[in-house]
C-alpha cells in the first residue's frame, strides 16, 4: 500500500475531502502503529492459547488485538491453576491436620511440651547457680 503525501493547504480542501484524506491518513498509521513483532514469550502465549498450533504458524507481524486475546486467554488459564493449586494445597492441610490429631500430635500439645523443657532448663539453671556460691 503506498500512500503519497502531497502538502496541500487545508483550505484550499474542501471539509469532506480533508476528512477523507485525514481518516486514510488515520487508518495507514493505526494499521501500521497497531501491527507488531510477537517475542519469544509472545509466541508462546499464542500457541499456550490456541491460537496457532506451532511457533512456527505465527506471522512476522500480528496485531494487538490478536496478542491481547491471548493473554487473555492465558490469565485465565493460570487462574484456574492457581485455584485448583489452592484446593488441592487446603485438601492436603485437612488431611494432614486430621492425621495429626489422631496422632495427639496438636499445636496445644507441642506449645505443652515447649514450656515444659523451659521450666525445666530454668529451674536447672537455678539449681547451678545456687550451688555455685557456696
Amino acid at each position: 500500500m503506498h500512500l503519497q503525501l502531497q502538502a496541500l493547504p487545508l483550505k484550499s480542501l474542501s471539509s469532506s475531502q480533508r476528512l477523507f484524506n485525514r481518516t486514510d491518513l488515520q487508518d495507514y498509521f493505526l494499521t501500521f502503529m497497531n501491527e507488531r513483532r510477537p517475542t519469544n514469550f509472545d509466541k508462546k502465549v499464542l500457541v499456550w492459547a490456541g491460537r496457532f498450533k506451532k511457533e512456527e504458524d505465527i506471522p512476522k507481524y500480528i496485531t494487538s488485538e490478536v496478542l491481547d486475546a491471548a493473554r487473555n486467554t492465558v490469565r485465565i488459564k493460570v487462574c484456574y491453576i492457581m485455584i485448583a493449586l489452592t484446593l488441592l494445597g487446603c485438601l492436603a492441610m485437612v488431611i494432614t491436620g486430621k492425621e495429626a490429631a489422631k496422632r495427639d500430635h496438636t499445636l496445644l500439645r507441642m506449645n505443652e511440651q515447649k514450656k515444659a523443657k523451659w521450666r525445666a532448663e530454668v529451674e536447672k539453671d537455678q539449681e547451678a547457680a545456687a550451688v555455685k556460691p557456696q
